[in-house]
């Protein structure tokens, strides 16, 4: 795997939330996608499961250092840092779920209820 700064990183998730399916011309318009269908949707899911795993990841890791600050602080901004970017991957994952629904708010805050009790 390449390795990517963050902001390369960040940026390359919004790309994927994008364009989920990559840029194949086999995706460019609804009626290729129509066409093409099963092979967008297998593409679409493996770039959300890639970019979860990747959220998950980032997550557990800004997590730990925002734990570590508490306990052993070193200053400097870390736990603002650590914060900020843990917030930016919620939302890539939270971006993701929306997307996997269909973007119908009465299904993602229902699943978000449920999760809630």
């Amino acid at each position: 795997m390449v390795e990517h700064s963050l902001e390369e990183t960040i940026r390359l998730a919004i790309v994927a939330l994008k364009t989920p399916a990559g840029a194949s011309s086999e995706f460019s318009t609804l009626d290729a996608i129509r066409r093409n269908r099963e092979a967008f949707v297998i593409a679409c899911h493996r770039t959300w499961k890639n970019l979860q795993t990747e959220a998950v990841e980032q997550i557990l890791m800004f997590d730990s250092i925002a734990r570590r600050e508490r306990v052993h602080p070193i200053g400097g901004g870390v736990s603002e840092f650590a914060d900020c970017n843990r917030a930016v991957w919620r939302r890539v994952n939270d971006a993701i779920v929306w997307c996997l629904f269909g973007i119908q708010r009465h299904v993602v805050v229902c699943i978000d209820r449920a999760a809630i009790c």
